[in-house]
């Protein structure tokens, strides 16, 4: 039986040209003795690869099989694949798993890198000595307001911040009780008759003078910060795709608006009740959402939306299910219960289907026979199994990005503690070089 002999830095493979000829559009199918890595001496051919995985390679050609290492990490076996010509549809399937987790894991990986930077200092930009001093402002500015980590004064001026934007949320809530508010002296008043509580105390009382002067300064100070950084932003189009950014402004807009009305409210007429109610919730619900900005540079938070975004095919599946079970619900209990009064129509069924298959139950809509017992029973049943499953997914996908996000902070840490020891053994090696005769001479006045 003719051999051939394959050697793979030092370590050489024997195995029978026969064998390889099994698949033969293959790399070591096609070795002859004019081939370039032939060495004519040894009688063996010569490649720099790693060995590592070579004995799964030559395991393919003997079985038709090719399998996967624990010890042989997935990227560095796919290159071999690749150099020695063999496809990766012949991984066999018990090997799956640990070939293409890779890819999952560096997907996971990549969006860390790319969207977390809280818990590391990022790195200064030099600027160009070129550059105006204007651009080199703006760019100090824009690290200052948007980059937690650059620099001491740019965490002072974060901290400053939040106790801004939590104290203008304070005030907002304050305004809403009735102890934090006074009566306005006009006569447009609207009565028990035409409107709610709610909206009467708005209407008919404004927020104590001290609160709106603390109210003023808090939305002056979050203003200019926004004027801040679409003055000194790099890309306006990037800008205005960060759906804070269009919170802030859509929160600072309202919040002016607000005390504009605050000040011409004895001048107007009351109007259609619904339109000063609407005004005043999307007004003062887009203030609230602020409160997002503190999430901004945290990391849990920023693992917790990567991993519901990771989970978005999961959850539009659950949507889709959950949709379709509480219209399949609402009209069994419909007509199970056409005897009762409590469904009358198909949206109160539908709305009984969402209250349980969420579990929550509210009472106001609950059958009354028995058949109407064994669709409400199945319907909590079902709803439990369809967000139960999705959880399990999204709840996977948290512990990836919370891992890696671990492993990335380790390696920037170590990098970084590298780097300064470097620094210092460069250092020390410039002061040995001193000579003691120089710092005398540089220390002697003449």
């Amino acid at each position: 039986m003719e051999t051939i002999k394959i050697n793979l830095r030092g370590t050489v493979f024997t195995t029978s040209c026969k064998v390889l000829q099994n698949y033969p559009d293959t790399k070591l199918a096609s070795l002859t003795d004019q081939s370039e890595n032939y060495n004519t001496e040894r009688d063996e051919y010569f490649f720099d690869r790693n060995p590592s995985g070579f004995h799964n390679i030559l395991d393919f050609y003997v079985t038709g099989k090719l399998h996967i290492s624990c010890t042989v990490c997935a990227d560095s076996f796919r290159q071999e694949l690749h150099f020695w010509g063999i496809p990766t549809k012949f991984i066999s399937k018990c090997c799956w798993k640990a070939f293409y987790q890779l890819d999952e894991d560096m997907d996971v990986l990549e969006k860390i890198l790319v969207r977390l930077k809280c818990g590391l200092r990022e790195s200064n930009v030099e600027e160009d000595s070129s550059s105006s001093t204007c651009h080199r402002l703006r760019s100090k500015v824009w690290r200052l307001l948007t980059e937690v980590q650059s620099s001491t004064l740019a965490k002072v001026w974060h901290s400053l911040f939040a106790l801004v934007l939590i104290i203008s949320i304070l005030v907002y809530t304050l305004q809403t009780l009735e102890e934090f508010r006074v009566e306005r002296n006009d006569h447009k008043r609207l009565d028990t008759n035409t409107s709610s509580v709610k909206l009467r105390l708005l209407w008919n009382t404004s927020p104590h003078p001290w609160l709106i002067g603390l109210d003023f300064v808090c939305n002056a100070i979050l203003t200019l910060e926004l004027i801040l950084r679409v003055l000194t932003c790099p890309n306006l189009k990037e800008f205005w795709k960060s759906v804070l950014n269009v919170i802030d402004l859509v929160s600072c807009v309202g919040i002016w608006v607000t005390l504009s009305f605050e000040s011409v409210h004895t001048h107007l007429d009351f109007g259609p009740i619904w339109i000063i109610s609407c005004v005043f919730g999307f007004l003062y619900c887009f203030r609230i959402l602020r409160v997002l900005r503190l999430f901004r540079h945290n990391c849990g938070m920023q693992i917790l939306y990567l991993s519901i975004k990771s989970s978005s095919k999961e959850l539009c599946l659950l949507a889709s299910a959950f949709a379709c079970f509480v219209i399949i619900f609402a009209g069994f209990i419909y007509v199970a219960e056409l005897q009762a009064d409590t469904f009358t129509d198909m949206f109160i069924s539908m709305w009984w289907s969402v209250i349980t298959m969420t579990t929550v139950g509210y009472g106001d809509h609950f059958p009354s026979t028995g058949t109407g017992f064994v669709v409400g029973a199945a319907c909590a049943l079902v709803g439990i199994l369809l967000i139960a499953l999705p959880v399990a997914v999204t709840s996977s996908n948290f512990h990836d990005f919370n891992k890696f996000n671990k492993y990335r902070i380790r390696h920037f840490v170590l990098s970084e503690k590298k780097s300064i020891d470097e620094i210092g053994k460069r250092l020390k090696l410039k002061c040995s070089k001193v000579k003691p005769m120089d710092i005398k001479k540089h220390n002697t006045f003449e």
